[in-house]
């Protein structure tokens, strides 16, 4: 029972942190809780993918472009703008960076939102929402539950597989908490539900799309910063859903 409840506070954790939904009372957790919480992230994707397949469900009497909207509203309200914000931050400090590991950090740390934020949030939603157009109208739209998915799951890549840029930052002392094996076993765990729930040549491109994406994006973090922060992570995610949610849709057309 107390390892039932131990698993239901992080993934209660888990929940609070990547998304808005209501969870109850806010869980003020221990460095070895957030870190246990860490390996809930798929699953949290899968709650997202879950919710989508729903909603899509009920919306497939009324137009793709209406229910592309309703969806790409949903998508972004679950994370209450989470990783856009991320990606926003990224954005404006890559460009205003110019370079320097020391001005990009200090730009990242600015809360407001720059020209170029501006920009990469509209053209990244643009492309989500004429993606979810062509993935609406397919047969392939499981993999609704499949993106949310894997674009999670590279965060627990990240944790392990990336340094950090701060190594006395907070996801640096979690990372200290969590298990390469488990974290691979997580993984392969993503991979097999994505094989199983998707034709293999679907399945392929995402998961193809989401390594490439995890490789391209890790170095370039580390080439400008040293390693990842938590912006960094934030942006992946978006960066791997607009990823996977474009090749996927070009390759069906």
């Amino acid at each position: 029972m107390n390892k039932l409840c131990s698993s239901w506070q992080c993934f209660v954790i888990s929940m609070q942190f990547l998304s808005r939904v209501p969870m109850g009372k806010t869980i003020i957790a221990s460095d070895m809780q957030w870190a246990q919480s860490v390996y809930y992230y798929p699953l949290v994707g899968i709650v997202l993918g879950i919710l989508l397949l729903i909603v899509s469900f009920f919306l497939s009497g009324i137009s793709t472009f209406l229910s592309a909207i309703i969806i790409l509203t949903l998508w972004v309200a679950f994370t209450g703008a989470l990783h856009i914000d991320g990606l926003a931050d990224c954005s404006d400090a890559w460009v205003g960076g110019q370079g320097s590991r020391e001005k990009t950090l200090r730009i990242m740390k600015d809360p407001a939102a720059g020209p170029i934020a501006v920009v990469v949030i509209v053209l990244v939603l643009l492309v989500k929402f004429a993606a979810l157009t062509v993935l609406l109208g397919s047969p392939h739209y499981l993999a609704l539950l499949i993106i949310p998915l894997l674009a999670r799951s590279t965060l627990l890549a990240a944790f392990i597989y990336a340094p950090y840029a701060n190594p006395e930052g907070i996801g640096a002392q979690v990372a200290q908490y969590l298990s390469p094996k488990l974290i691979g076993f997580c993984l392969l765990l993503s991979v097999a539900i994505t094989v199983i729930y998707l034709p293999w040549s679907s399945a392929l491109v995402l998961l193809s799309v989401a390594a490439a994406m995890f490789y391209l994006w890790r170095n370039e973090c580390i080439k400008r910063l040293g390693g990842v922060t938590g912006d960094c992570m934030g942006a992946l995610v978006e960066l791997q859903e607009v990823g996977m949610l474009l090749i996927l849709t070009l390759s069906l057309t």
